[in-house]
């Protein structure tokens, strides 16, 4: 169901979606409404992934690289 040109990060840490394929969306929801494990994962890498980018001290970084 998933093919490369139309779904994004491959249901690792988010779940994204082609514009141009909108018609495929209600499978991806009917999939992610249907599979628990699948959208725990998903749900547990995006955290793990925020926790270790998306802080405080990459922010700052980031603003005082831009001065």
């Amino acid at each position: 169901m998933r093919e490369q040109n139309i779904w994004i990060d491959n249901y690792e840490d988010i779940v994204t979606f082609n514009l141009e394929h909108l018609e495929k969306l209600p499978d991806v929801v009917r999939e992610l409404l249907a599979n628990d494990s699948l959208r725990e994962s998903i749900a547990q890498n995006a955290y793990i992934k925020a926790s270790k980018e998306h802080i405080w001290d990459n922010r700052a970084e980031s603003i005082l690289r831009g001065l």
